[in-house]
C-alpha cells in the first residue's frame, strides 16, 4: 500500500475516533502547563500531534 493510501487511512482512523482537529492545540491556549504531568490534556490534540510526527516520519523517508 503506498504511503499515501497509508496515511489516508490512519486520518481517516484519528477522525472518527477523535473527531476533527481542534481550530487550536491545548498547548497554544494553555502553554503554562505544558510541562505539568497532572494536566489533561485533549485527547484530539495529543492523536493528531502523532498524525503531524507520521507525516513527518513517512516524508523524512524512514
Amino acid at each position: 500500500m503506498p504511503d499515501s493510501d497509508v496515511f489516508a487511512v490512519v486520518k481517516e482512523y484519528i477522525t472518527a475516533e477523535y473527531g476533527e482537529r481542534c481550530a487550536t492545540s491545548d498547548l497554544d491556549e494553555f502553554p503554562e502547563n505544558r510541562d505539568n504531568p497532572n494536566w489533561m490534556r485533549c485527547a484530539a490534540c495529543e492523536a493528531w500531534e502523532e498524525v503531524d510526527r507520521f507525516e513527518q516520519w513517512l516524508t523524512r523517508g524512514r
